[in-house]
């Protein structure tokens, strides 16, 4: 019906190809490129819909608790040489509120026209109303800027635990 969230379907990058070169701007103050950092740490590239979007569709809910997770994991995959960036379509202003509210230590980036996602190919969700939503999908990049996992349909729970056995 009119009423559910649509996926678009795009699949754009697989496991083994290098990272596609792009900057974002992030809930630190700073343009991030990811290659760029990629080149010092393995990274966890987590796209998720959005915080507080669950109250509204409760298909998107569970933001709050994967970024928690992996706020509160952060040492552990810093020991794996991890550094993780939590993306939405969110604007930089809004995402700076998420980052205050529930005390993220790590940054969020914004990718508020969907460019990066459409260039990856994370399905995105509309809504009824038109609006975007990143589906939840982490991409796993190995220091050096390879991507050796992409988890697409990412289910909060036990999320984090997948990513740090992957990195291991």
């Amino acid at each position: 019906g009119k009423d559910k969230v649509e996926v678009k379907e795009k699949q754009k990058v697989k496991t083994g190809d290098l990272l596609p070169a792009i900057t974002l701007p992030s809930t630190a103050n700073r343009n991030v490129n990811l290659l760029e950092e990629a080149k010092i740490n393995n990274l966890v590239l987590f796209f998720f819909p959005g915080y507080g979007m669950g109250k509204i569709y409760p298909e998107l809910s569970g933001c709050t608790l994967e970024g928690k997770m992996f706020r509160d994991n952060k040492q552990v995959l810093k020991k794996l040489g991890a550094e993780v960036f939590g993306i939405s379509l969110q604007s930089i202003n809004e995402q700076k509120r998420v980052v205050k509210s529930e005390k993220l230590n790590f940054e969020l980036l914004s990718d508020e026209n969907g460019k990066f996602a459409n260039t990856l190919g994370v399905p995105l969700w509309i809504s009824p109303t038109g609006e975007q939503f990143a589906a939840r999908t982490t991409f796993i990049i190995k220091k050096g800027g390879k991507i050796t996992k992409i988890l697409e349909n990412v289910v909060s729970e036990g999320h984090v635990e997948e990513v740090i056995s992957l990195l291991k």
